[in-house]
């Protein structure tokens, strides 16, 4: 027992030494990283995570990296991202089932090459990328085209040009002096149906997991299931004329068009009544939505009166299900007659419930 023991001892002593340097390191870098990201700098921050996640390999950087990937439409890095922490020893078994689960979203929005290399040797690279020195690789890249070079001391170097399509898989195979176009393949079946937005990012479903002491994961993924898009719902709002302070009840639907715009029909019991439909523009993904929103009022008030009606505002999706909204904006109604008000200042406040 004791010839085992000294050492254990002597490795729980000495590995701390390094280990707390490179940890140290790497909080520093991350910390920078979360800067970046905070400034909008996605490309630096990028950089940062993979330089401390180099001098720490630490899951929770890999999640931060994947979902700053994502917001910058690099799905393919991001998959890339996400199968690493699930083989990562040191990641917890449900954020590896989370992780498992985005990657298999991702798997459906890029798609795949095998480059075989024949004869075997020299360096390989994709996209201006070297990737490797082997003979056969499977990559994962974004829909599109691309450009995969093989390189051999005293040999020309082979060349090929391919398309790949969402949820396929390109074979390739490298010669040298060969210098290959081939257009992408049809799909033989439906391809898998595209998971929400990434954006710019991909659709995590999961928060941020858990703090460790001095890595944090400090960004959080846009949950798909806040997106608006294909839903249909219903809202009821209450509605005040700052300048004159009457308050009144309006209901209506609300459907999303795309991720980032939805448009409602409302009906308005105000001082008389009436309608409007209106369009509202969403200026972040996420659980809190800024927007925009352009729409049409009409008020019968001795036959049909049309305006035009400004406003800004923001909405919380508490759920999936369900938000809460609060906006303010300017209504003119050039046609009206006395003693309404032309110009209406109109604060409303509402919630939204999405019924599928």
């Amino acid at each position: 027992m004791r010839t085992v023991a000294i050492p254990i001892l002597t490795l729980v002593l000495v590995t701390p030494a390094w280990a707390d340097k490179a940890e140290r390191e790497a909080k520093a870098l991350f910390r920078e990283a979360t800067r970046l990201v905070q400034e909008g700098d996605h490309p630096g921050a990028v950089e940062m995570f993979r330089t401390a996640y180099q001098r720490f390999p630490n899951p929770k950087i890999l999640w931060n990296l994947a979902v700053v990937l994502g917001r910058m439409g690099k799905n393919a890095e991001a998959a890339d991202v996400y199968a690493e922490l699930i083989r990562n020893p040191r990641s917890e078994e449900p954020k590896k089932v989370e992780a498992a689960k985005l990657l298999a979203a991702l798997d459906a929005q890029v798609g795949k090459v095998r480059i075989e290399v024949a004869p075997p040797g020299g360096r390989v690279v994709l996209d201006g990328r070297e990737i490797g020195t082997g003979t056969s690789f499977t990559v994962r890249v974004d829909p599109g085209s691309h450009t995969v070079v093989a390189e051999r001391v005293g040999s020309p170097p082979a060349a090929a040009t391919f398309d790949v399509l969402a949820g396929t898989e390109r074979a390739v195979t490298l010669r040298p002096g060969a210098v290959v176009e081939r257009p992408a393949p049809a799909p033989t079946e439906p391809l898998p149906a595209p998971v929400a937005e990434p954006t710019a990012e991909p659709a995590p479903v999961a928060p941020s997991p858990p703090d460790e002491p001095g890595i944090r994961a400090t960004v959080a993924p846009t949950p798909a299931s806040l997106d608006h898009q294909g839903q249909l719902g219903l809202t009821a709002r209450s509605e005040t004329d700052a300048r004159t302070q009457e308050t009144g009840p309006s209901a209506g639907l609300t459907f999303g068009v795309t991720s980032w715009l939805e448009v409602a029909a409302l009906a308005l019991i105000q001082e008389t009544k009436g309608a409007r439909v209106a369009a509202s523009a969403f200026l972040l993904p996420g659980a809190w939505k800024p927007f925009l929103r352009l729409g049409v009022p009409v008020f019968f008030a001795d036959g049909a009166r049309p305006g035009v009606h400004v406003a800004g505002g923001l909405l919380w999706d508490v759920t999936r299900q369900a938000g809460l909204v609060l906006d303010a904006g300017i209504e003119y109604l050039p046609s009206v007659p006395e003693p309404f008000n032309k110009t209406a200042v109109v604060i409303g406040v509402g919630l939204q419930a999405r019924v599928f």
